[in-house]
């Protein structure tokens, strides 16, 4: 059975008691058409923090935990079925634990697409919440074909009737489902405010993940909130303290200096002494930031005891956000240890199959298959670990004939099972170890031309949210309004360079000019283009974007910052011309060839690649083209 996504870090019980652990995404479309009854509000299951597509060909079952907010009741469950063309599966079942909600006939229905609408409103509420199975039986004999698709539900979406309720208390601030968060800030923004602003943005965007918040930063009149929106208003002035405003959709901290930041560090920490009052002071400080432990459990992993059954196989998904490991950069030792259980050796050897630890896919290491107790130890070696790596544990016994043949298979690992960083030569550092290369505490700082105060900490604040969406593990962040301050603290450091001057040498340099690769070949231009890069500066990571014009870094930041762009970006640098996709440039010695008949150097071949996108392709000579279409205008 699938399992619903693990809770995450929880922000403090008097601004998010009564909430659920399911995140809810803030990117979400509220639909409402003005009636004497309210309609009902509807959201994709990808918008509240699940999946809004589930496959069935590796499990029959697939578990949803749902958020309510107060006021509202699940209305509808609505989607498509893909269903398998192979005749395999014959009926899905939608029940919870009051009982069965609809049983439909698939086996009749091979190869089509039919809609989905199942009734919801009589499910019992729980905990903000309401639970729900799905499941997809094979017809009686038959099962699928290795490597076949199965059913699979699409665009999954979930409405609910009534209409939310306003927050009664400062605890109830922040709803189970938030669709849009305002930070208010003044025109002039220092140091202190601007951190404060950052740091709430990247608390709150942790705790509805996996779901997507869209914070947003401004200044000047705010309109009143509404539904399920959200407003926090930072004064930057007054005595330090947290207050409901006449609309309760609206929260106040006020106070300046390192007493906002306090106030901030109060609402992001564990203080549970204010949670029913719409008045209260946060007083204390958050925990001084430190890095990830170098060894992590399974349990303090989120992933805790795993364990699966199948005839002749049986599979164990351990999902590992690579920011939750210390280290520098170097691979992983994983000591796993469980138990597993298979039928009886076929030939009497005492061999009763073959363990498999791989990870995204690529075989590491195999043991042989014997019933008893596991303590298996594998080196993950850097070049597999991704961002989010997909470490499988399968055990496939011998004999296994066919559909439904074979031994019944048992495995299991604790969650006192470990992965511990390596002490490997870290290889170069590349966008790909981000945020993880950030880690403990990072500076952040606005240097486009002509961006300063408010306008920067907004287009700051939405760089560190994309951060913080690439990890479930807590970042923080330190706002400066100049990019010397920034990198004055020696820490890591986040500029937005825009079209201004970049105080550390970068792989790529990117002007209006042209593109010089990291094997110092060059393609001039003229060119528009945006750039993320990172390097080594003083001992520490510096990120750096930037841009040919402030119109291309405006439009580059959006690219940058939306959806999962960030998350495609690998290599040393990467340049974004517009579209869908990026070019990422490897670090990369100067290769003894001459420039092709483009005026595109040939080595620039091995050092260039497409991070975003479907299909691998000729990266130079995208790059090229583009540039020279821009010749002709």
């Amino acid at each position: 059975m699938t399992k619903a996504p693990p809770a995450r870090r929880s922000l403090s019980t008097h601004l998010l008691a009564g909430l659920t652990t399911v995140a809810v995404s803030l990117s979400m479309m509220i639909i409402t058409v003005p009636s004497a009854q309210a309609q009902p509000i509807s959201f994709g299951l990808d918008q509240l923090g699940q999946s809004a597509t589930l496959g069935f060909a590796d499990s029959t079952s697939s578990q949803l935990v749902l958020p309510v907010p107060r006021g509202t009741r699940p209305d509808r469950l609505t989607g498509t079925a893909e269903i398998s063309a192979d005749g395999v599966d014959g009926r899905l079942l939608v029940s919870t634990g009051a009982g069965r909600l609809d049983s439909i006939d698939l086996g009749s229905k091979a190869g089509q697409a039919i809609g989905l609408d199942i009734d919801l409103s009589a499910v019992p509420v729980t905990g903000n919440a309401v639970s729900v199975t799905i499941q997809v039986l094979p017809r009686t004999g038959y099962c699928h074909p290795p490597d076949a698709t199965g059913t699979v539900l699409r665009d999954l979406a979930l409405s609910y009737s009534g209409s939310p309720a306003a927050p009664e208390s400062i605890g109830e601030f922040l709803p189970p489902v938030l669709p849009k968060l305002i930070l208010a800030v003044p025109d002039n923004v220092d140091a202190d405010l601007g951190t404060a602003a950052a740091r709430l943005a990247t608390a709150i965007t942790q705790r509805y993940l996996p779901a997507q918040p869209e914070i947003s930063v401004q200044t000047g009149p705010v309109p009143e909130p509404s539904g399920l929106t959200r407003v926090i208003e930072l004064t930057g002035s007054g005595d330090a303290g947290l207050a409901l405003g006449s609309d309760t959709r609206r929260l106040q901290i006020t106070g300046t200096g390192a007493g906002v930041v306090a106030q901030v560090a109060g609402l992001t920490g564990d203080l549970g002494t204010i949670a029913t009052g719409s008045r209260a002071t946060a007083a204390g400080r958050s925990p001084l930031p430190a890095l990830a432990p170098k060894t992590q459990t399974l349990s303090r992993l989120g992933i805790g005891d795993v364990s699966a059954r199948g005839v002749g196989r049986a599979t164990l998904h351990l999902g590992v956000d690579r920011a939750r490991i210390g280290g520098a950069g170097g691979g992983w030792t994983a000591r796993l240890v469980g138990s597993v259980v298979a039928g009886a050796s076929p030939d009497g050897t005492g061999r009763q199959g073959t363990l498999t630890l791989a990870a995204d896919g690529h075989p590491l290491q195999t043991w042989p298959l014997k019933s008893g107790q596991l303590n298996l130890t594998a080196t993950v070696p850097q070049q597999r670990i991704g961002r989010f790596t997909d470490l499988t544990l399968t055990a496939a016994a011998d004999g296994a004939s066919g559909c439904g043949r074979g031994p019944e298979v048992s495995l299991a690992l604790d969650g006192d099972s470990t992965l511990a960083a390596r002490n490997d030569p870290a290889g170069p550092i590349g966008l790909g170890q981000l945020p993880a290369a950030l880690q403990p505490r990072f500076a952040i700082a606005s240097g486009v031309s002509g961006v300063s105060g408010a306008d920067g900490l907004g287009e700051t604040v939405a760089m560190a949210v994309a951060m913080q969406r690439l990890t479930s593990a807590a970042l923080t962040v330190d706002w400066f309004p100049r990019a010397a301050d920034a990198l004055a603290t020696g820490r890591p450091t986040v500029l937005l360079a825009g079209n201004g001057d970049v105080p550390v040498d970068l792989p790529v340099k990117l002007d209006a000019d042209g593109v010089t690769a990291p094997d110092g070949r060059r393609l001039d231009g003229p060119i528009e283009a945006g750039a993320l890069q990172i390097t080594e500066s003083d001992g520490r990571p510096v990120v750096v974007e930037q841009a040919t014009s402030a119109a291309i870094q405006r439009r580059f930041g959006r690219w940058l910052t939306a959806g999962d762009h960030l998350a495609g970006l690998t290599g040393a640098a990467a340049v974004w011309t517009g579209g869908d996709t990026a070019i990422t440039f490897r670090t990369a010695t100067r290769p003894s060839v001459e420039p092709t008949d483009d005026g595109l150097p040939a080595g620039w071949l091995i050092t260039i690649g497409v991070a975003v996108g479907a299909a691998v392709i000729a990266a130079p000579i995208v790059l090229a083209v583009m540039i020279r279409r821009r010749r002709r205008r």
